[in-house]
């Protein structure tokens, strides 16, 4: 049977559009419809589904998307705000002391060289940390104000929050203590739903016997279906896709 999938161009993230199982109903409720949370952190891995769910979350709270730098002038438009990704937002190099730090420890001299049998860094590594702290100091002044003046605050992360790893002790501490849902992986059914989700979202037509040979023949996530999809997308052209089609595309892509 030949499907005749047909979307928009671009992404439906619609209430509408988000796919409702019984593995994924508890997560949806607890994101969308439970309101005894101020502070949420979702978190699971790339193309797990936090992004929709933020949008749906947006368009029933009026929510605004922020980052560290804007929240002060997008505050007083909304009681409440999504912040994405804040995974980002960490230091990415080794501290240069073991210790964190608290937010009124001025970070003057966490960018002073280490001792002199210690490996020297390069001014941009410096520089980046400088900024990661700044950015860390931003996020805590933000998280703050949003509690204490009542505001929701949805906040996504592709790992959980012991992962995060934040230099300043007060932000690690407050995110630590943060309510927090994980999106756990996916199973057959909905890993199956979701690959016919991304063709139709690029108008592709696909045959179900196509979508059941590439499922036993990707990484079995979120992540793996968006990559074939996306791979599948920008080769075919126009062109049939076909199980040759697909094995000589996949067959190139493990090389």
């Amino acid at each position: 049977m030949q499907l005749n999938l047909f979307n928009n161009n671009q992404v439906d993230y619609s209430q509408k559009n988000y796919i409702i199982l019984d593995e994924n109903k508890s997560i949806y409720n607890l994101v969308i419809c439970d309101l005894s949370w101020q502070c949420l952190i979702l978190f699971g891995p790339k193309s797990s589904g936090k992004t929709h769910l933020a949008h749906i979350w947006q368009s029933t709270n009026d929510a605004i998307f922020i980052n560290t730098h804007n929240f002060i002038s997008d505050i007083r438009y909304s009681n409440a705000f999504i912040l994405e990704d804040i995974q980002n937002i960490r230091p990415l190099l080794k501290p240069i002391y073991g210790k964190r730090r608290s937010a009124s420890e001025a970070p003057q001299d966490v960018f002073e060289e280490r001792n002199s049998a210690s490996t020297t860094k390069l001014p941009s590594e410096i520089e980046f940390q400088k900024k990661s702290i700044q950015d860390e100091t931003t996020l805590l002044h933000c998280y703050n104000y949003m509690k204490e003046n009542n505001k929701r605050l949805l906040i996504t992360s592709s790992v959980s929050p012991k992962e995060l790893n934040f230099q300043l002790r007060d932000l690690s501490s407050r995110i630590l203590s943060t309510a927090s849902a994980k999106i756990l992986p996916a199973s057959e059914e909905l890993l199956k739903i979701m690959l016919i989700k991304k063709f139709a979202d690029r108008q592709l037509k696909v045959d179900l016997k196509i979508i059941n040979y590439i499922l036993t023949r990707i990484e079995r996530s979120f992540h793996g279906i968006s990559k074939i999809v996306e791979e599948i997308d920008n080769k075919a052209i126009g062109a049939n896709i076909t199980i040759p089609f697909v094995s000589s595309m996949l067959s190139t892509i493990s090389r």
